[in-house]
């Protein structure tokens, strides 16, 4: 990985400032994964992820004001060029759930591009009509022109490509040979293998925002907002059996309203924030599961056609003596699927998910920390730190199915460590998962096994920084 950029600003005026921001990107990535979750040796299921994203992305922007400050604005436009490129090699030793040898050899390569140009305006207005008071807005339109290219091909294994020529023979009543090593299998509506898959999504969207903050002392602000965002649609990366499986996922909009405080207490020893929020959602998209007549159940992004989150948040922050802080906070998220989503689950039928709260979203967190912050010396200061944090039980999809109960945790992390006053050299020491709390991050069904992922257990570990 390695990345470039490059900014400049240039004062027009007194009042005005053209700014450039010129960024590339470079990703490639090799990742083998060990996905069956069982001791047979070789592996029952193996995926190797190999492939490239490169990005291009030149943004120029304008901004500038009123001499006495009470009128901020800002106005630019931005184009960015993603060109991604990824392969799945399939290597299977033996499953009742998928077509494939007995003997551990690479069965199929699910093979994808994805190439977008995407094109934004945005601009923002500040103004304050009196000193405490921030009306603020912005608003962005923004276009993207995504392309698709992509196949289930066979890999170097003869029986893949003999079964897929079998069923194309059986599905277009035209006989057809083995596919070779290399060509794509998958097969269109008449039965008949297709060269490749092409396709292409184009949406454009406007999204804003408004709100007010008002300061009415130095140690107090309150805050509200309304904001309409969009998330772009894509092209979820997985295997086809069948030409009329692709279709891109939709953008996901969102509308939120919040409405949040500060105020700093005893002398701002004490501070205290809060937020209420509300989202309402069209097209989210979550992580579900489509199944597919030969590959069985494929994790893939599904759009959910409406839903609502409704939360809040509260931190408290007091510095009782010098040196040592301690913090609380609390957050709470319902979410709501309030339309009919009829999915299935991993290894399981399709059922209407309706009522049901998003997956991977516990409804309560909190964390509790408490740092000390110490002279040792006339240019040396230490510190030493800890925390709690807790997180209520999840699912890893939708569905209230036992297996996918990702059940609540609470974990406890201790940190400790010397650093000069004007922050140049810095050691810590720490330890994470003190209790070696045994937890889970997420659950999923391959082939004919259910898989727990387990977090991270007690790491022991040491971070020094130099600045230059």
């Amino acid at each position: 990985f390695y990345q470039i950029a490059l900014r400049a600003d240039d004062s027009l005026s007194e009042l005005i400032t053209l700014t450039s921001i010129t960024d590339f990107t470079h990703l490639d990535v090799l990742r083998p994964s060990d996905q069956d979750g069982t001791a047979v040796v070789p592996a029952n299921l193996v995926i190797d992820n190999y492939g490239a994203v490169r990005s291009f992305s030149q943004e120029l922007r304008l901004a500038g004001g009123r001499g006495d400050n009470r009128i901020r604005w800002m106005a630019g436009g931005n184009y960015n060029h993603d060109d991604s490129h990824e392969v799945q090699q399939i290597f299977l030793h033996g499953s009742n759930s998928s077509v494939g040898p007995v003997e551990y050899d690479s069965v199929a390569l699910e093979i994808y591009s994805q190439p977008v140009n995407a094109y934004s305006a945005f601009g923002s207005l500040n103004y304050d009509p009196v000193s405490s008071v921030d009306l603020y807005a912005s608003a962005r339109y923004s276009y993207q022109d995504r392309h698709y290219t992509g196949c289930s091909a066979v890999s170097n294994d003869d029986s893949f490509g003999q079964a897929f020529g079998f069923l194309s023979t059986l599905l277009s009543g035209t006989p057809t040979p083995p596919i070779p090593v290399g060509a794509c299998a998958t097969l269109g509506p008449d039965g008949k293998p297709v060269p490749v898959l092409h396709s292409t999504l184009k949406e454009g969207n406007v999204s804003w925002r408004a709100g007010v903050a008002w300061k009415p002392s130095d140690d107090s602000l309150a805050y509200a907002n309304v904001t309409k965002g969009y998330k772009q649609g894509t092209y979820a990366n997985e295997a086809l059996a069948f030409s009329v499986g692709l279709h891109p996922v939709k953008a996901e909009s969102v509308l939120a309203y919040e409405i949040g405080f500060k105020v700093q207490l005893l002398d701002r020893k004490v501070q205290v924030t809060g937020a209420v929020f509300d989202m309402d959602y069209d097209n989210k998209q979550i992580t579900g599961t489509i199944l597919d007549p030969i590959f069985g159940h494929l994790t893939t992004i599904v759009n959910i056609p409406t839903s609502r989150v409704l939360g809040g948040e509260l931190e408290l922050s007091a510095r009782p003596v010098d040196g040592l802080t301690i913090r609380s906070g609390a957050t709470v998220v319902q979410s709501k699927i309030t339309s009919s989503l009829i999915a299935p689950y991993p290894g399981g039928p399709a059922t209407d998910h309706r009522g049901e709260s998003f997956p991977g979203n516990p409804k309560w967190t909190f964390l509790n920390d408490i740092q000390y912050d110490f002279p040792i010396s006339a240019r040396l200061a230490g510190l030493i730190e800890a925390n709690v944090r807790y997180q209520s039980d999840e699912r890893a999809y939708v569905g209230y199915y036992p297996y996918f109960r990702l059940p609540a945790y609470a974990l406890t992390d201790l940190r400790a460590g010397a650093h000069t006053n004007e922050d140049r050299y810095s050691l810590q020491l720490y330890i994470k998962n003190v209790a070696n709390k045994y937890y889970l991050i997420h659950a999923t069904n391959v082939q004919d096994t259910t898989i727990d992922y387990t977090g991270m257990p007690r790491t022991y570990g040491a971070n020094f920084s130099m600045r230059f």
